[in-house]
C-alpha cells in the first residue's frame, strides 16, 4: 500500500474515533450475508457486509473492536479460518455526515464430542435386583455445552434426557452424566446406551455419538408347584418331579434341593416307591435368597393281592370266607364272579371278602382288582370234602338205598379227579429291566434277579448269567467296579430257553488318584494342585482355602487348581463326593524363600553390622512363619466372569479388574486384545465372533519390574450337525437270540470330552456313555451297543441322544440332539399257546382239534397222524369211531424253525358203564341171605345141604331125623 493511502486511512481512523457512533436502526445501511453462522472449529468462513448507500468514508470488519480489514467500497468480505472460541465479529461503516453504524455477526463455534464412554461407577457390570445401580457417561471436548443433549436408553426405550443449558461456556470441556436405576430380573442382560448430540438446529444436523454397556442382574430364584404331584412307582424320581413345578431359575443359577421330613434328599435320582409317598419341600436357592414350595407326592402303583392262596378246603354244608384283599394306589376296585363251565352266573362288586353259607359243591370263584394302573385276577378253587357215613340197619332195608349210594359215589370221585391234573410241559420266560444299579461289595449276580421276572417253566428252569459271551461260573461272587457292563440272563429247560439283556452298573464311593499332601515351590512361581478323583457316579469336586479356620474362597467342579505367582505358604483343601460318600484331603504348599547374599562392597562398609543383622532377622523370621502359619494367596487380577462357555461364532466380553491402587499398566493378550492402559482399574476383552478353538486369553498387569498374569478359561463348543442311529453288525432282519450291534454317530461336535450319549429302548434309558477324548475341535463321535433281541422286541424303537454337558457356566439345560427312531424287526421260531393234551370222545360224535401257533414270519400249521396229514390249524372228524383214536401231531414251521405238540384221542368204553351195578347185586344177595337166616332160626333148624335128587329141602324133627322117615 502506498504511503499516501496509508496516511488517508490513518486520518479516517482518527475521524472515526471522534465521530458520533449512535446510529438509529432505520438509518443503518449495512446488510450481512449470512446474518448468522454455525461454524465447526477450524472451518473456513466467509461473510459479506454490504452498504445500501455510497456516501460513506469506509467499511471495516472488527473482532473484539480491533480492525481486521477496511475498504472504501460499498461492500467488504471477511474470510477467516475459525480458531478462536470467542470471536466477536462486527461490520462498521463511517458515513460522510460523521455517523458510525455497525452490525454484529451472530457466530456460534462448535465441536462434536471427541470421545464418549459409559461404565458402572462401582466397576462391575453386575447388579443385584432391587438395589440402586449407577452408570456414568463421560463425554470429552464438546462445545458449546449449552447445546449438548444426552439421552439414556434402556434397550430401545428412553429413560432419561439431560442438558447443561445453564452452562454458557464457549470453549470445549468434558462432562459426566449419571444414570441411577433400580433393576429387576426382567432387566437381566439389558443394554444401556448413552447418546450425546449437539442440538444446533435443523440447518446443521449433527450425527449423535453413543456408547453402550450390558448389565447382568442377579436375583433370587422362585418356585411354584401344585399342591399335589402324582407319579407311578418305578417310573419317576425327585430329579424328574420338577417338570410340573415352575422353577424360576435365579441368577446366579439356582441350586435345587428336595427335603422330606426335615432332611435333605441326597440322591434325588433314586426311583420313588410307594413307601416314599408324603409331603416334600423343594428349595431353590442362590446367594441372594431362596424360594420354597411344599408339595404332597403320591406314588401310585397297580393292585397287588395280599393273600395269594388259590385253594380252600371245606367240609360240605359248612360256611366259607374267601379273601380278595388287594392293595394299590389308587385303592383298587374289587369284583367277585362265579362261572359255571365258562358262563358267568353272578357277580359281586366292592367286597374284599366273599362269604358263602352252607356250601355243598366244589367250584371256582374269580376275583379281580383294578385301578388306573392295571388289573389283576386270581382264582380260588373251593374244594368241598364229602365225608361218607355208614348206613344204619334201617336205612339198609329201605328201597332208596340205590338212590343214596349212586350220587354219593359220583360226588366223591369227580372233584378228586379234577384236582390231580398234571401241568403240561412248557419252556420258561424271563423279563428284566434294561439297567440295574448296585453298590460295590454289596451284591452279586445271584442276588440280581430280584428285579427280573423269571417265568419258571415245566420242568423248572436252570438260570445262568453270561458276560462277554462267557458263562459266569460263580454267580455268588461279589461284584466290583471292574464288573460293570452288559450281561445276559438265560433261563432254560429241555423245551427251550428265554434270555434278557441287562446293563449292570457297579457304583462305588470316591477315591483320590493322587494322595500327595505336600508341594514345594519357589516364591513367585506358579503351581498346580491335583484333586483328581474317581468314583461311580462321577464325584463332584470342590476346592476351598481357609485362613485360621475361616473359609475365604471356594472353587467347584475343577480337578486342577492353578495358582499363579504364589508368594506365601498355605493349606488348600479338596473334597470329592457322590451319593455313596465323600472324602477330603489337604495339600500344604510350602513356599521356599531363596536368600540373596550381600556383595563384597556391602560387606566392607561400616554399615555391615546394621545390614546383616536385620537381613538375617528378615530372612529367618518370615520363613519360619510361612511354614507354620498359612497365609492366603491374593492375586491382583480378578476376571468377571472367571470362566466362559461360548457357542462357536458367538460374541464374548470379559472384564479384568485390579485392586492395586498403583500400577504401570494393564491389558489383554488375545485376538481383539486391548493395548496396555495406564491409570485404569479394569480393561475389557471383547470378541464379536469367537472361532479360535485354541484360544487362551491372558490378562496382565505390570507394576515396577513384575508382571502378573491371569488366563481366562474358555470353552468353545459346537452342537452336533446330526445324530444318526443304524444297525451295523450284522445288518438285515434280526433273529431272536442272536447278538447285534447298533451304532450312534454324532457328526461334528465339540468338545467331545463333554459329550454324553444316552441309548433308549421304547423311551427307557438302557445305556449311558461319556466320552473322554481331549481334542477341543469338532469331530465325529461314535458309540455302539450290543443287543440280543427276543420276540417281545419286535417292532420296538431304539434311539440315541447326544448331550453336551458344559457345566454350570454352560447353557442350561444342556443342549441335546436326538436321532430318529430305529425300528427293529425280529424274526423268531413258532411257539404254541397250548401244550400236549389228551381228549376223550363218544363213539359216533364229532371231534374238532385246533392248533394255534405264533411266530415271525407267521408259521404254517399241519396236523399229522400215522395215516394222513392236513395243512390246516383246525381239523374236524365226523362220526368218530375207534379207528380215529390215536396220537395226532401238530407241526408249526417257518423259516426260523419248527415246533410240534401232540393231542391223544381216546374213545370212551360203554361196557364199563354197567360195572357200577355189580356191587349193589352182591350186596343184595348178602342181605337176602341174612334175612333167611334170621327167619329160619326163629322157626327151627334147617339143612342147607343140597340133596342129590335135587328134591326140596325138608324140615328136621326134634330128634334130628327127617320127617319122611317118621
Amino acid at each position: 500500500m502506498s504511503p499516501l493511502r496509508m496516511l488517508g486511512l490513518f486520518i479516517l481512523i482518527i475521524l472515526q474515533a471522534d465521530a458520533d457512533s449512535d446510529c438509529p436502526a432505520e438509518t443503518n445501511p449495512l446488510t450481512l450475508h449470512p446474518p448468522e453462522l454455525l461454524v465447526q472449529y477450524g472451518d473456513l468462513v466467509q461473510v459479506n457486509c454490504t452498504s445500501e448507500v455510497s456516501n460513506h468514508t469506509f467499511i471495516e470488519w472488527t473482532n473484539k473492536n480491533k480492525t481486521v480489514d477496511l475498504v472504501t467500497e460499498d461492500f467488504i468480505v471477511w474470510t477467516v479460518n475459525v480458531s478462536d472460541w470467542d470471536i466477536q465479529a462486527q461490520c462498521r461503516i463511517q458515513l460522510n455526515d460523521g455517523l458510525l453504524c455497525s452490525k454484529d455477526l451472530k457466530l456460534t463455534v462448535y465441536q462434536n464430542p471427541e470421545y464418549i464412554d459409559v461404565y458402572a461407577i462401582n466397576g462391575s457390570h453386575q447388579a443385584d435386583e432391587g438395589q440402586e445401580y449407577q452408570l456414568q457417561c463421560d463425554i470429552s471436548d464438546v462445545a458449546p455445552v449449552q447445546n449438548l443433549t444426552v439421552r439414556w436408553y434402556k434397550g430401545k426405550s428412553i429413560v432419561k434426557n439431560e442438558t447443561n443449558s445453564s452452562d454458557m461456556a464457549k470453549t470445549p470441556a468434558s462432562y459426566s452424566f449419571i444414570l441411577k436405576s433400580i433393576l429387576s430380573r426382567d432387566d437381566d442382560g439389558v443394554e444401556f446406551t448413552c447418546v450425546a448430540e449437539l442440538d444446533l438446529g435443523p440447518e446443521i444436523p449433527q450425527k449423535p455419538v453413543n456408547a453402550s454397556v450390558s448389565v447382568q442382574v442377579h436375583y433370587k430364584p422362585g418356585v411354584v408347584c401344585p399342591t399335589t404331584l402324582v407319579g407311578v412307582e418305578g417310573n419317576f424320581s425327585l430329579s424328574t418331579v420338577p417338570w410340573p413345578c415352575t422353577v424360576v431359575d435365579g441368577n446366579p443359577p439356582a441350586d435345587v434341593k428336595w427335603f422330606h421330613k426335615g432332611k435333605a434328599i441326597i440322591n434325588a435320582s433314586s426311583t420313588m416307591t410307594r413307601n416314599n409317598s408324603g409331603e416334600y419341600v423343594i428349595v431353590a436357592s442362590n446367594r441372594l435368597g431362596n424360594a420354597t414350595a411344599t408339595v404332597f407326592i403320591s406314588v401310585e402303583y397297580p393292585p397287588e393281592f395280599e393273600d395269594v392262596s388259590s385253594t380252600v378246603n371245606v367240609t360240605m354244608g359248612n360256611d366259607v370266607s374267601l379273601d380278595c384283599t388287594a392293595k394299590g394306589n389308587p385303592s383298587p376296585k374289587l369284583q367277585w364272579y362265579h362261572d359255571d363251565e365258562g358262563s358267568m352266573d353272578w357277580s359281586i362288586e366292592h367286597s374284599s371278602i366273599l362269604n358263602i353259607s352252607g356250601i355243598n359243591s366244589s367250584a371256582t370263584y374269580n376275583c379281580t382288582a383294578a385301578n388306573i394302573h392295571g388289573n389283576i385276577s386270581k382264582q380260588i378253587y373251593v374244594n368241598v370234602i364229602v365225608i361218607p357215613t355208614m348206613p344204619t340197619p334201617k336205612e339198609m332195608t329201605t328201597p332208596a338205598t340205590k338212590e343214596m349210594t349212586t350220587p354219593a359215589t359220583k360226588e366223591m370221585t369227580t372233584p378228586a379227579t379234577k384236582e390231580i391234573t398234571t401241568l403240561a410241559p412248557d419252556k420258561p420266560g424271563v423279563v428284566c429291566p434294561t439297567t440295574l444299579v448296585g453298590v460295590e461289595g454289596n451284591f452279586s449276580l445271584s442276588t440280581v434277579p430280584w428285579p427280573c421276572t423269571v417265568v419258571d417253566g415245566n420242568p423248572p428252569a436252570d438260570v445262568k448269567w453270561f458276560h462277554k459271551g462267557k458263562a459266569i461260573i460263580n454267580a455268588s461272587s461279589t461284584m466290583t467296579r471292574n464288573n460293570s457292563g452288559e450281561y445276559v440272563i438265560v433261563a432254560s429247560n429241555r423245551l427251550g430257553n428265554a434270555t434278557a439283556t441287562v446293563f449292570i452298573s457297579v457304583e462305588y464311593p470316591p477315591e483320590f488318584e493322587d494322595v500327595s499332601s505336600t508341594v514345594n515351590v519357589t516364591m513367585g512361581n506358579d503351581v498346580s494342585l491335583d484333586c483328581t478323583a474317581k468314583g461311580n457316579p462321577s464325584p463332584k469336586l470342590q476346592w476351598y482355602h481357609d485362613d485360621e479356620g475361616s473359609m475365604d474362597w471356594s472353587i467347584e467342579h475343577s480337578s486342577i487348581l492353578n495358582i499363579s505367582g504364589i508368594n506365601s505358604s498355605a493349606t488348600y483343601n479338596c473334597t470329592a463326593a457322590n451319593i455313596h460318600g465323600n472324602i477330603s484331603k489337604q495339600i500344604y504348599v510350602n513356599v521356599i524363600v531363596i536368600p540373596t547374599m550381600p556383595t563384597p562392597k556391602e560387606m566392607l562398609t561400616p554399615a555391615t553390622k546394621e545390614m546383616t543383622t536385620p537381613a538375617t532377622k528378615e530372612m529367618t523370621t518370615p520363613a519360619t512363619k510361612e511354614i507354620t502359619t498359612p497365609a492366603p494367596d491374593i492375586h491382583p487380577l480378578v476376571l468377571k466372569p472367571a470362566r466362559v462357555v461360548v457357542r462357536y461364532g458367538d460374541s464374548v466380553s470379559v472384564n479384568c479388574s485390579t485392586s492395586l491402587p498403583e500400577h504401570d499398566g494393564m491389558g489383554w493378550e488375545a485376538p481383539g486384545d486391548t493395548e496396555m492402559m495406564e491409570n485404569v482399574t479394569y480393561v475389557t476383552w471383547t470378541v464379536e465372533n469367537l472361532t479360535d478353538w485354541k484360544i487362551e486369553p491372558l490378562c496382565y498387569i505390570r507394576r515396577n519390574t513384575q508382571q502378573h498374569n491371569k488366563t481366562l478359561p474358555v470353552t468353545l463348543y459346537k452342537t452336533p450337525d446330526a445324530v444318526d442311529i443304524s444297525q451295523v453288525n450284522p445288518t438285515g432282519p434280526m433273529l431272536e437270540g442272536t447278538e447285534y450291534q447298533l451304532q450312534c454317530k454324532i457328526i461334528k461336535v465339540a468338545p467331545v470330552q463333554n459329550l454324553t450319549v444316552k441309548w433308549y429302548l421304547q423311551n427307557k434309558t438302557i445305556k449311558v456313555h461319556a466320552f473322554d477324548a481331549a481334542d477341543g475341535r469338532p469331530k465325529d463321535a461314535i458309540d455302539t451297543i450290543r443287543i440280543i433281541p427276543n420276540r417281545s422286541d419286535h417292532g420296538a424303537e431304539y434311539q440315541c441322544e447326544a448331550q453336551l454337558d458344559l457345566g454350570p457356566d454352560g447353557p442350561q439345560p444342556p443342549p441335546t440332539k436326538t436321532s430318529s427312531p430305529l425300528t427293529v424287526h425280529v424274526r423268531y421260531a413258532p411257539e404254541f399257546k397250548q401244550g400236549n393234551n389228551t381228549e376223550e370222545f363218544e363213539p359216533g360224535s364229532d371231534v374238532q382239534l385246533t392248533c394255534i401257533a405264533e411266530g415271525n414270519p407267521p408259521p404254517t400249521v399241519w396236523w399229522i397222524n400215522a395215516t394222513w396229514g392236513s395243512q390246516s390249524p383246525t381239523i374236524t372228524i365226523r362220526g368218530a369211531t375207534s379207528t380215529h383214536a390215536g396220537v395226532y401231531v401238530c407241526l408249526a414251521t417257518n423259516e426260523v424253525g419248527n415246533v410240534t405238540r401232540t393231542t391223544t384221542l381216546k374213545m370212551r368204553d360203554k361196557s364199563n358203564h354197567w360195572l357200577w351195578i355189580i356191587p349193589p347185586i352182591i350186596l343184595s344177595i348178602i342181605i337176602i341171605s341174612l334175612m333167611c337166616y334170621y327167619h329160619l332160626k326163629n322157626r327151627g333148624q334147617y339143612d342147607f345141604q343140597l340133596p342129590p335128587s335135587s328134591m326140596p329141602m325138608q324140615p328136621l324133627l326134634a330128634n334130628g331125623s327127617n320127617s319122611s322117615k317118621a
